[in-house]
């Protein structure tokens, strides 16, 4: 038994976001009580490495891009876990990307050639020298990501670069998506009264930003973070809904569990579920939260395939592709390869294209129909497998970040003892989590609220 002096904090959820929290919570506190309560047989959520016939792949992302301000947290925690010499960078091709449209390969670059073209000057060359002298506007305190690009860049530049970039990283529409809460550093220089191409310039000279991996893959982190914390985690534990009373109670498939604290890292809908009979005036913004699913194709060659130096390609939103992006793993990560003669690939089909929906045999004839076209590949993988990732993506569509604050507003006076953080919220990256759960667990809980209401 515990003693009642010390503090019992019960995380809900062992994703990136939760597994951080508990590392830093039992950093500030070693003597904290600590349950990590997970609904699955496995941590790391969508973070997964695969080792499968001789390939490895990622389940969810491939990189973490270190920028400030989020490369502190993240570096601390590698050197924490002892893991800061066994990161790896990108091979070179990282740095150059494609956009797939009319059936073929573009490149994705401002080439100078194209600026100095007479062809592209109002369409591209001017667009951003507009940008380098003047200030640029901001439509309304919460536009849409499409409503700020097109005001201030034009509709080829939001075509051609905007769109397929978010479409590749955050898999909604630009229509649809938040600026403000989708690119968070981009909007507050946006409300500065400098040009913003100029301020861009100068973070990314000052970030130095880079991206990075584990030899072993990114299953690599949270596989430490779990051998650090497996006494405190609880697998197959589904959190079926919270009590209020003295203490805090929470209602488990494996009985009731008393704590001081409840620190929540579940996506939004799953945490609506857990507070329905608390009857939120927030809960609609929980409940109705999108999220993107997709189906993810892994695709291993005992050969070395022909293809473009490149990270990889993706579809933007207003093209007819059925694939909606490849990344080509071996180009990017070389090192992970398991000799030299390999190629792996990992394909992503979003909810709304055509393949989604098909049967196996209808999927596999127009999947590497369109693969093959485009990449000009003659052989036959030595490993495909797809896999379905359901409510993958938590969307921030316009208003968001509002939603984020009331919601937060609400707690603080009606569930004082509950915090929350993770992708649906704070932001997708993995960084952007690590640095949240990092800064949420150096706080004392009762102040949570009133330090993170925005």
């Amino acid at each position: 038994m515990h003693g009642r002096d010390r503090q019992k904090y019960v995380i809900l959820g062992a994703g990136i976001s939760g597994l951080t929290l508990a590392w830093f919570l039992k950093k500030n506190d070693p003597e904290c009580d600590l349950l990590i309560l997970e609904k699955s047989s496995k941590t790391g959520g969508w973070i997964q490495t695969h080792n499968t016939f001789g390939f490895l792949f990622e389940m969810g992302p491939h990189t973490l891009r270190l920028s400030p301000p989020y490369h502190s947290a993240c570096n601390e925690l590698f050197d924490d876990l002892d893991l800061t010499s066994k990161l790896i960078t990108p091979d070179q091709a990282f740095r150059s990307r494609f956009l797939a449209y009319d059936n073929k390969l573009h490149p994705l670059d401002l080439n100078p050639i194209n600026l100095l073209n007479p062809k592209c000057f109002i369409k591209l060359t001017y667009p951003i020298l507009k940008n380098l002298i003047k200030p640029c506007q901001l439509p309304t305190e919460d536009s849409s990501i499409k409503n700020f690009f097109e005001v201030n860049f034009g509709e080829y530049i939001t075509k051609h670069f905007v769109d397929p970039l978010v479409m590749g990283i955050k898999g909604g529409h630009i229509e649809d998506l938040s600026f403000k809460s989708c690119f968070p550093t981009v909007h507050k220089m946006a409300q500065s009264s400098k040009p913003i191409l100029l301020e861009l310039l100068k973070h990314k000279k000052k970030s130095k930003a880079g991206y990075i991996s584990f030899k072993e893959g990114l299953g690599t982190l949270t596989n430490a973070l779990h051998k650090k914390l497996q006494d405190s985690i609880e697998l197959k534990t589904e959190v079926l809904g919270i009590d209020n009373g003295k203490r805090p109670c929470i209602i488990t498939t494996n009985g009731k569990i008393e704590c001081d604290h409840i620190f929540s890292t579940l996506p939004s809908n799953a945490l609506a579920k857990i507070l329905e009979s608390h009857q939120l005036n927030t809960q609609s913004f929980l409940k109705e939260q999108k999220h993107i699913s997709y189906k993810i194709v892994h695709l291993g060659y005992n050969a070395k395939l022909d293809l473009p130096n490149a990270f990889g390609f993706v579809s933007p939103s207003w093209s007819r592709q059925k694939i909606s992006g490849v990344i080509f793993d071996s180009k990017i990560f070389p090192q992970q390869d398991f000799h030299a003669h390999q190629t792996r690939l990992t394909a992503m089909i979003h909810q709304d294209s055509p393949l989604f929906d098909l049967s196996k045999q209808g999927f596999e004839k127009s999947f590497f129909d369109e693969l093959n076209a485009l990449l000009k590949i003659h052989v036959n993988p030595q490993y495909f497998e797809v896999f379905e990732l359901n409510n993958a993506i938590p969307q921030y569509d316009i208003g968001h970040s509002e939603s984020v604050h009331q919601f937060n507003e609400e707690l603080k006076a009606k569930l004082p003892y509950l915090s929350f953080c993770g992708s649906s919220f704070h932001g997708l990256s993995v960084p952007m989590c690590i640095n949240y759960a990092k800064k949420i667990a150096s706080l004392l809980p009762k102040k949570m609220h009133e330090s993170f209401s925005r």
